[in-house]
């Protein structure tokens, strides 16, 4: 049963960073643990232009959690 449980990420809180390098480099992290989200979409939030990520398994999501925590909304 898959997780269904978003976790949000802001890229406003990178300004200094396009989103496309931001997008490349958690698609590159994700790769390197073998992780594969359920859903991976775009999203128009309170800082602007966004994602939200959901992962199967609780542990995947605290992992991503930890890696990137600087973009959590």
């Amino acid at each position: 049963m898959a997780l269904l449980r978003p976790v949000a990420v802001e890229s406003e809180s990178r300004r200094s960073m396009p989103l496309a390098t931001t997008i490349k480099d958690i698609r590159t992290w994700l790769v390197s643990e073998r992780i594969e989200p359920v859903e991976f979409k775009t999203v128009v939030g309170r800082g602007g232009l966004g994602f939200e990520i959901s992962f199967r398994e609780e542990s995947e999501a605290e992992r991503f959690q930890q890696q990137f925590a600087s973009l959590l909304v």
